[in-house]
């Protein structure tokens, strides 16, 4: 009785810790070629898969939505709902993705809009009027030295007004595409900035890259 009652006392305190929910519990089996080894072992194995399906449920709630998980049967209800519940988190993150990604587009398109509203009236509104100043100032009678000091503030105030349209939206770029305003980019910093630059390009681009891009 006494060998009986031992190993089944045993079994009662293993249950007992995982009923608590300690799986670390060590199940050792007992070599006994009766039923007895048989209980432990299948103890064993309840153990081992329980303890899977705590490690599956731990990486998902770390969102590690790429862990994998084999199903033990037809039968594991708690695996098979821990995998659709990994499925369906990969499929709410898959959409916070995209919309991010929306939403940052649709942000960038909204810029590029405002800059390309901005360059054209800096370029159409304000040019022309800068230029025909320059052009009276040219006409009037005053002082050389003073009309030479108001032309020259002109000058500089027309190239900043085209140096501030071309950064808001390159012409160059809408009109001939990213070779030529890479080309035409890299002469203005030359001739902001001294340095030599110089810009090669290896065969002809003969594709048209997206608006957005």
């Amino acid at each position: 009785a006494g060998q009986l009652a031992r190993p089944i006392s045993r079994m009662k305190e293993l249950l007992s810790e995982m009923v608590l929910g300690n799986f670390d519990v060590r199940v050792k089996s007992p070599s006994r070629g009766d039923e007895v080894e048989a209980m432990f072992q299948a103890l064993d194995q309840l153990k081992h898969s329980v303890s899977q399906a705590m490690l599956f449920a731990r990486d998902i709630g770390r969102n590690q939505l790429h862990k994998q998980y084999q199903v033990l049967s037809e039968h594991d209800v708690l695996g098979q709902a821990l995998v659709r519940m990994r499925d369906k988190l990969r499929e709410y993150h898959d959409q916070e993705e995209a919309l991010q990604l929306q939403n940052q587009r649709a942000l960038l398109e909204g810029q590029e809009k405002e800059r390309t509203r901005l360059s054209r009236e800096l370029h159409d509104g304000l040019g022309p009027l800068l230029t025909s100043l320059k052009h009276m100032i040219q006409r009037v009678d005053l002082e050389p030295g003073t009309k030479q000091r108001i032309k020259e503030l002109l000058d500089e105030t027309i190239a900043e007004v085209r140096r501030m349209t071309y950064k808001l939206m390159p012409q160059a770029l809408v009109d001939f595409g990213v070779g030529p305003a890479l080309h035409k980019l890299a002469g203005v910093m030359q001739r902001a900035t001294g340095i030599a630059i110089h810009y090669q390009q290896d065969g002809e681009l003969e594709f048209e890259l997206p608006e957005d891009l």
